[in-house]
């Protein structure tokens, strides 16, 4: 019997547990809570309301002296120029038979290796190459710099270069450079009255639709990537120099 009582009331207790739970608690109790302890929903939709917005991009000036590849070329997407400086070294003494014009520069060709290449291989490349007429250092050359060498024409407008090919399975760019222009840098190491060397820019020409890219600097003393390669003579003695940039 006293079996039977405590199984009637767990069953009893069970059913009243069932009964007391709701999925929709009533609001016994709600009244008690002030407004502002209750917690509120809503929903924010930012393309029905109305919402200020705002953005900002920064751009950093690089100093592009300390770039270790440059490249050249135009796409849809851009341009990019070369700006090349060559510190040619000759001896006083053959200084003074160039001025003396005892001495003669018969050749200046350019060779530059491709280290990098974007576009489709056999797509139109071009370019032209001028001397600068401003003076420029490595470490103070950035965007600014080149758009004010382009805006204000700080370099000749004549192309100096000649006998442009590209060699070697599309992988260098070689070119004659005017023998004058070498000529007046080394005689302007004797007298200011003669062209200075601030360098040459290389530019891409309309309708080029591809990069190359190249070292930028001699760095290990053993490089020919680019290569400015001078012929001179005196008398009947033939001699030559190299320069890297």
């Amino acid at each position: 019997m006293i079996k039977y009582l405590r199984l009637s009331f767990l069953s009893l207790s069970l059913i009243a547990l069932f009964i007391s739970c709701s999925d929709s608690p009533t609001s016994v109790g709600e009244n008690l809570i002030p407004d502002q302890d209750k917690i509120n929903f809503a929903q924010y939709d930012s393309f029905v309301e109305s919402t200020p917005q705002q953005s900002y991009s920064y751009q950093e000036k690089l100093k592009y002296g300390s770039s270790e590849k440059v490249l050249l070329g135009k796409s849809s997407l851009g341009e990019s120029y070369i700006v090349y400086k060559f510190f040619v070294y000759m001896p006083d003494s053959l200084l003074t038979k160039l001025a003396n014009n005892e001495l003669t520069v018969t050749s200046a060709k350019m060779e530059m290796k491709s280290t990098y290449k974007l576009g489709a291989d056999r797509a139109p490349f071009d370019y032209s190459v001028h001397q600068i007429r401003k003076t420029w250092t490595e470490d103070g050359f950035d965007k600014d710099t080149l758009k004010t060498f382009l805006e204000t024409s700080q370099y000749d407008l004549a192309d100096v270069s000649s006998n442009r090919v590209i060699a070697q399975n599309d992988s260098l760019l070689k070119f004659d450079l005017s023998t004058q222009v070498v000529t007046d840098w080394l005689k302007a190491k004797k007298d200011s009255n003669f062209t200075r060397n601030y360098g040459l820019l290389f530019k891409p020409k309309a309708g080029t639709n591809r990069f190359f890219g190249f070292d930028a600097v001699y760095t290990d003393g053993t490089s020919t990537n680019i290569l400015l390669k001078i012929k001179y003579k005196w008398g009947t003695l033939n001699d030559s120099i190299n320069v890297a940039p």
